[in-house]
């Protein structure tokens, strides 16, 4: 199990794509990633991370049943973004948010955040964990706005540079509406 910083059903809802209008012309979609996509995401961690993941860790991961990854891709294809979720019964871990430096604080992140939650909803988990450092307020900002709070610290978690990690829980009751930020 990969625990950083920062689950669908089958069928149709794996093809579901949403988009939505960013600065500028730019147009986003979210879709379920797939193993074709690793040395993107891979790259994307590149230059997002001082302790990025490999493409091995990236490979391990979507290859687990436990855990689904969405990416947010441009309208040209490129992708800006993904996101990497466990779950293990009524549990979901938030591994992973990972967004282009260039693309942060235009709707990314939060597209991704509405789309586990949508799923998380789909899979009735009781509630979901993350773990983020101590000093990135504006995740913590985000999390906090989607309802997660608090719940612990890990000391030293994080490396390059070393830093405590801030554990966060939200509950997911069942039938509870999600707040959408974006237009379906």
């Amino acid at each position: 199990m990969f625990m950083t910083e920062h689950v669908m059903t089958e069928g149709m809802a794996d093809m579901e794509e949403r988009s939505m209008q960013g600065q500028g012309a730019s147009c986003f979609h979210v879709t379920r990633m797939n193993a074709d996509e690793i040395s993107e995401a891979a790259a994307l961690e590149r230059e997002a991370f001082p302790d990025p993941w490999s493409e091995a860790m990236l490979c391990s991961g979507l290859a687990a049943d436990s855990q689904t990854y969405f990416g947010v891709r441009e309208q040209n294809g490129r992708l800006v973004g993904y996101a990497a979720v466990m779950t293990v019964l009524d549990e979901g871990e938030l591994l992973r948010i990972c967004v282009a430096p260039r693309f942060r604080r235009r709707g990314v992140a939060a597209m991704l955040m509405e789309r586990i939650f949508r799923t998380a909803a789909e899979r009735k988990l009781a509630f979901m964990l993350l773990e983020v450092r101590k000093g990135n307020l504006p995740a913590i900002r985000l999390y906090e706005k989607y309802g997660f709070s608090p719940e612990g610290i890990r000391k030293n978690y994080y490396q390059n540079p070393m830093e405590d990690a801030l554990i966060m829980r939200k509950l997911c009751v069942s039938g509870e509406k999600i707040p959408l930020y974006f237009s379906e």
